[in-house]
């Protein structure tokens, strides 16, 4: 009997080693592709928040100089005369604080400063309108003002009243608020209605006047003017010439104040304050002085910090030449005011994994010259795994430099 054999088959596929092998090779592979991934991803993070920190430093710069260009627009022509105004408040019953006009304000703070900048709204004539005749300070009620031209004065504009300083060298100007412009056969005046009288605007009925007296200028203001040294004569006189007394259009006078807080660019326009820009760390910035009247920088000088003896020679530039005295010598002080430089350091959001900035202090100007050198002090703990980046600029104030 012939035997039979079986035959066997072998069956195709991996043993179970080939599958454990192609198994660590498959792990290899995402472990690498999960690294590259991770890497790449921290690099698009660190570029992104790099780039929106360029971004806001721009946006912020951009922002505040076209205000600052706009500074001492309408307050030049009494810059140049450096007279404190005097103002009565109707609704306080009180004297305000004088007024001593300056292009911006910088006051100082820990880490940061502020900046105010300051400029009217007038859209019309930024130049003095002579008085046309005496005009009685002094008159209950107040007289009509006489003016050579009345173009450019609108209802609720704010008016300073400056009288004749060749006659009264120590004078002082007032502030008043137009509620109607007269101009017919008469002549041209601006009317300046006290309390209650109302008064339109834009052709609606609005407030009662907040700046004009209902004593007159000389009863209300008069006491506090003299105790600063400084006088308000009964009659400022005028015929119509500039060299005599003269009204100046305000407008709307406005103060917009830069500041940081929590990382971000803070606007304040006198009513509501807008957050613009983040990642803004800190901001400086140093005033620009002309001392010898070439109308060009010869001293970039930090601010002083408030004084407690008079609030009129606070945040004033720190240089000799600029006169803290009398506030008279204030006022006549900031003609010499003509630009400033800004440095804003800015922070990228991301916090990367390792040390990526060495330096303690970053200085903010390239060209560090002045009374000091600013510096940005990085903070502790984690603030050297942030990128920082400086923006500075410089803006002349070309109402300043244009009219002196």
């Amino acid at each position: 009997m012939t035997p039979t054999y079986s035959k066997r088959i072998r069956n195709a596929g991996f043993s179970l080693v080939e599958l454990m092998v192609a198994v660590v090779i498959g792990l290899i592979g995402t472990v690498v592709m999960f690294q590259v991934f991770a890497v790449s991803e921290s690099y698009k993070r660190t570029t992104v928040s790099g780039g929106d920190a360029q971004q806001n430093g721009s946006v912020a710069l951009f922002t505040m100089e076209r205000d600052l260009r706009n500074a001492a627009h309408g307050q030049t022509p009494l810059i140049a005369l450096g007279r404190p105004m005097y103002t009565w408040s109707n609704p306080s019953n009180t004297v305000l604080p004088p007024m001593i006009f300056r292009p911006l304000t910088i006051k100082p703070g820990i880490g940061s400063d502020s900046i105010e900048v300051n400029y009217s709204t007038s859209t019309g004539l930024t130049a003095p309108t002579p008085i046309m005749a005496a005009w009685n300070a002094a008159a209950v009620p107040i007289p009509n003002v006489p003016v050579v031209r009345v173009i450019g004065f609108d209802n609720g504009d704010n008016v300073a009243l400056c009288p004749d300083f060749t006659a009264a060298p120590t004078a002082a100007c007032i502030r008043g608020e137009v509620s109607n412009v007269i101009d017919n056969n008469a002549g041209r005046f601006l009317v300046l209605a006290p309390p209650p009288t109302t008064f339109v605007v834009n052709g609606t009925t609005v407030r009662q006047s907040r700046y004009n007296p209902g004593v007159g200028f000389v009863a209300a203001l008069g006491a506090k003017i003299a105790a600063d040294g400084l006088a308000l004569p009964n009659n400022f006189i005028g015929d119509g010439s500039p060299d005599h007394a003269n009204v100046f259009n305000l407008g709307e006078m406005t103060t917009r104040t830069y500041s940081i807080s929590n990382g971000q660019m803070v606007l304040n326009d006198g009513e509501t304050e807008t957050e613009f820009a983040d990642g803004i760390v800190s901001m400086r910035a140093q005033y620009g002085l002309d001392t010898n009247g070439d109308k060009a920088v010869d001293a970039w000088v930090s601010p002083r910090g408030a004084s407690p003896v008079n609030p009129l020679a606070s945040y004033t530039p720190n240089h000799g030449s600029f006169l803290i005295g009398t506030d008279l010598e204030i006022a006549q002080s900031w003609r010499m005011v003509i630009a400033t430089r800004v440095a804003v350091v800015t922070r990228n959001s991301n916090l990367e994994k390792q040390v990526v900035e060495t330096r303690g202090t970053i200085p903010l100007w390239t060209n560090p010259t002045g009374d000091v050198a600013p510096s940005y002090t990085v903070p502790s703990g984690d603030g050297n795994r942030y990128r920082y980046k400086v923006f500075e600029t410089v803006v002349p104030f070309r109402n300043m430099i244009w009219n002196f």
